[in-house]
């Protein structure tokens, strides 16, 4: 099987893609390697709500994390989470605070620098602020 990014999709004992083991391998890596020394990619979990007055910002933010956590699941661990709070999905990750920390994070020569092993970060409007 192909995905839709390309390269060779193995299935899962379950049936289901692996999207992300092909994506790996695709890259030369390998996602069995991975699995066997317990997940050994390193992962951050971005998510967002556009409002909270028609999005519960804790559930939305649980559920999608769930979502990650079940993709990533035997390749690695999500090891930093960073989520907005009344971000449009039309406005740019850079003009978004936690996505722009994202960008700035996968570009930076030391990524344990900007972005310590199990930090959370959560942006809302209401504050302006960033909590660790």
């Amino acid at each position: 099987m192909t995905s839709a990014v390309g390269g060779d999709v193995s299935a899962a004992p379950d049936g289901i893609p692996d999207v992300l083991g092909g994506w790996v391998r695709e890259r030369g890596g390998h996602a069995s390697a991975a699995a066997s020394e317990g997940g050994a990619l390193r992962f951050a979990f971005y998510g967002r709500v556009s409002t909270e007055d028609h999005q519960d910002p804790a559930t939305s933010r649980a559920w999608q994390l769930l979502q990650a956590e079940s993709l990533v699941s035997g390749h690695g661990r999500v090891v930093a989470e960073l989520f907005d709070v009344g971000h449009s999905r039309a406005l740019p990750w850079a003009r978004r605070p936690e996505a722009g920390a994202l960008l700035a994070a996968l570009t930076d020569p030391d990524p344990g620098g900007s972005m310590r092993s199990s930090s959370v970060r959560v942006n809302a409007p209401s504050t302006g602020r960033s909590s660790a």
